[in-house]
């Protein structure tokens, strides 16, 4: 029987319960969208697994693009919630012939490059190391302008640690 590995280290232990900031579903608008949850995560969380699921895009064009970016809310010098790009995925175009799972970690123990809330957002395929007190999804779809609709079926889900 091969020994049993067991870490004293539980820092980043996924808990149990996942939360869903976009279920399952389409979205087809071109333009930029936001997801309607606004999720909030255990106050011990201390990294975040993130999620993304992209299903097959049936009838979709190449030139269609989307850009799928989870947001977390951070308050400002006045006390008001501004939501900051945290994890911007690899862009999904509307041709895609397989489904796409992608996974991220935002971890708050991880040194953070000094950002202003005010600052242009987050580069694509970036990440920043901020865990806020809320969490949201937000979404722009691109019409290249080729036959085929601009339509995406994707959920996002966070798994806290």
């Amino acid at each position: 029987m091969p020994p049993r590995f067991e870490s004293s280290h539980k820092e980043h232990q996924i808990y149990e319960d996942r939360v869903c900031l976009h279920p399952l579903g389409e979205e087809a608008t071109a333009g930029a969208g936001t997801g309607t949850v606004e999720a909030e995560l255990p106050g011990d969380c201390r990294a975040v697994l993130i999620h993304c699921h992209h299903n097959l895009t049936a009838t979709g064009d190449a030139l269609d693009l989307i850009d799928i970016v989870v947001q977390t809310a951070l308050l400002d010098d006045t006390g008001t919630n501004q939501w900051v790009d945290v994890c911007w995925f690899t862009q999904i175009d509307g041709a895609m012939a397989a489904a796409v799972e992608m996974f991220d970690k935002v971890c708050a123990s991880l040194n953070q490059a000094h950002f202003e809330l005010t600052a242009d957002p987050i580069a694509a395929d970036g990440k920043r190391h901020v865990i806020g007190s809320k969490w949201r999804v937000r979404w722009v779809i691109t019409d290249g302008g080729g036959a085929g609709t601009h339509a995406f079926t994707f959920s996002v889900s966070l798994h806290p640690m």
